[in-house]
């Protein structure tokens, strides 16, 4: 049996790659490691590529980084309450799962965690979460909406870049960051809303997103978005509405 004692509930994304003599604890479709008294603390890789399903063990606190990465037959994946992190690439081009369930234990998910995730049509975001993580969903091409909890802060560069078929996305009132590229080539999304308290849009983060019309709650462009001189952040010269009530 093998536990983590560390106090840190994350290990790093390769922490395992050369553990090739480890005896993870097996459960369902997926290998684990322990800490303290919970055997299935970290759920640390897919037994096999090539699985379809999984239910993730109940007790299980956190998914380390490129633990799903390129499982391309993975269509379901059952997480349980309680999971607090998703690491990077943990889910990354499972090419075949079209929809997920992520618990509202969640607190944490790296980047690139759903990047092209290429038949996900739906997910939800759990409502802890803060910061939508740098290419958490890029190229998920079938997605169609999303809803951002009112706690999210930050959207991360590349975030949401290729999702093709994005229709719909809140911007909550809490958000104060819109990173670069994050809706690059959202060519089906048509209206977003941002709110007063975004104080930086960084460059290209509407690049070729065809069909959007913008609508800002702020009555002028705000020279920190990108440097206003050069408007970088509305590059592709989205229409924009000022001065935006909901009206």
């Amino acid at each position: 049996m093998i536990y983590i004692n560390a106090t840190h509930p994350r290990p790093p994304i390769d922490s395992f790659d050369l553990c090739s003599e480890l005896n993870f604890n097996e459960y369902d479709n997926a290998l684990y490691l322990g800490k303290g008294s919970n055997d299935y603390y970290f759920l640390i890789k897919a037994k096999e590529k090539t699985i379809s399903t999984c239910d993730v063990n109940k007790n299980t606190k956190a998914i380390v980084g490129e633990a799903f990465d390129s499982c391309y037959n993975l269509t379901t994946v059952n997480l349980p309450d309680g999971i607090e992190y998703i690491g990077e690439l943990a889910f990354n081009g499972c090419k075949s799962l079209k929809n997920i369930t992520l618990p509202n234990s969640i607190t944490e998910i790296r980047f690139r965690a759903f990047a092209e995730c290429s038949e996900l049509e739906y997910i939800n975001i759990p409502e802890k979460l803060t910061v939508i993580s740098n290419a958490l969903f890029l190229k998920c091409s079938k997605l169609k909406e999303i809803n951002l909890p009112k706690g999210i802060t930050e959207i991360g560069a590349q975030a949401f870049e290729c999702c093709s078929n994005l229709t719909k996305i809140n911007i909550p009132d809490k958000v104060k960051y819109i990173r670069m590229y994050a809706f690059a080539e959202c060519i089906s999304l048509t209206k977003i809303v941002i709110p007063k308290r975004v104080n930086m849009i960084e460059q290209y983060a509407f690049v070729n997103c065809n069909n959007l019309t913008i609508y800002c709650e702020v009555e002028s462009e705000p020279y920190a978005w990108a440097g206003a001189v050069n408007s970088l952040w509305n590059f592709s010269d989205c229409p924009v509405i000022w001065g935006y009530s909901g009206e």
